[in-house]
């Protein structure tokens, strides 16, 4: 009977440890990402909110804030981004990690630039004005920015410099803001 306890004691130990061995491979190899992918993507919607914040702001403190979160949040979106590239473990998770990178490398190095700028008024729940024009950036688009927006440079062709088109934004908002 001691024999037998301890044969099974040991059968029990040994399925221990393969389920504790087995458990530590699927959390770091699956598991885990995708609490970073939750966080990277936390961070890139963050980056993008303070972009947005800058809108609307006439005091240059509360700008230069809204700039400075908005360049952490970027280092931040990156850094997540590369706490992902450490658990790719597949030759396939390290071929999409690559052209996630390009494209996000793309988007964020180019997300600051206006290409279209527009506003609704609204009153009672309908609309009653409105103000909407594309911006030349006088340079050709990235063409990730085409796929993300659906504006292509045949559409900015001729359309106002933002030194241009932002005033006439701020007339039409005027102090409706």
């Amino acid at each position: 009977v001691t024999v037998i306890s301890t044969v099974a004691s040991l059968i029990g130990l040994i399925s221990i440890a393969v389920v504790i061995s087995s458990f530590k491979n699927a959390m770091h190899n699956y598991a885990l990402p995708q609490g970073d992918i939750a966080l990277f993507m936390n961070e890139y919607a963050e980056c993008r909110s303070n972009t947005r914040g800058i809108i609307g702001y006439e005091d240059q403190d509360l700008i230069n804030q809204q700039v400075d979160k908005h360049d952490d949040r970027v280092k931040n979106t990156r850094a997540r981004y590369e706490a992902i590239h450490e658990t790719i473990v597949t030759k396939e998770g390290e071929a999409a990690y690559a052209k996630i990178k390009t494209a996000l490398d793309a988007y964020l190095a180019k997300e600051a630039e206006i290409i279209e700028i527009g506003a609704i008024i609204m009153k009672d729940g309908k609309e009653i004005d409105r103000f909407q024009t594309f911006v030349d950036p006088h340079r050709k688009l990235e063409r990730i920015t085409t796929e993300l927006t659906g504006i292509t440079d045949a559409m900015l062709r001729g359309a106002p410099s933002i030194e241009e088109a932002l005033p006439k934004f701020i007339q039409f908002v005027g102090d409706r803001v």
